[in-house]
């Protein structure tokens, strides 16, 4: 079974992302993520959160782009990495060139719904194969 991380700092919209998806998928929430960081080559997939408000005690200022850039640049086989952002709108993708998001593998709105964030994780996981992972894409 696929292992998926949410990384988000809406903990109550991560734990929804987590109940939708723990029927096909074994499904972690972090908030911090210098925790994620921690076990991040243990997952085939990260949903990250564009914006991410760093903890109070956290020293990690980075933003969604910025995690992504440090996975991929940092672990071998880093997992595939699903943006999410608030800041869009589901009818906003559709005006948006290809590939605006700097390193990840995909986009999606938050208000597109859990159906579409199911069908890109479907997608994105469906779409690697051990022997050519899309992990160098830039």
């Amino acid at each position: 079974m696929h292992k998926i991380a949410v990384l988000d700092d809406d903990i109550n919209w991560s734990l929804s992302v987590q109940r939708f998806l723990r029927k096909e998928f074994l499904v972690t929430v972090f908030t911090d993520p210098n925790h994620f960081f921690a076990v991040a080559a243990q997952y085939d997939l990260v949903i990250v959160d564009f914006v991410l408000d760093p903890l109070p005690e956290s020293e990690n200022k980075l933003d969604g782009y910025g995690i992504i850039h440090r996975l991929k640049s940092s672990l071998e086989r880093p997992p595939l990495c699903l943006l999410v952002s608030g800041w869009i709108d589901r009818n906003d993708l559709a005006s948006i060139s290809q590939r605006p998001y700097f390193m990840a593998d995909d986009l999606a709105a938050k208000d597109a719904g859990l159906d579409v964030i199911l069908a890109k994780v479907r997608q994105l996981l469906g779409s690697t194969l051990p022997q050519s992972p899309s992990y160098s894409q830039p």
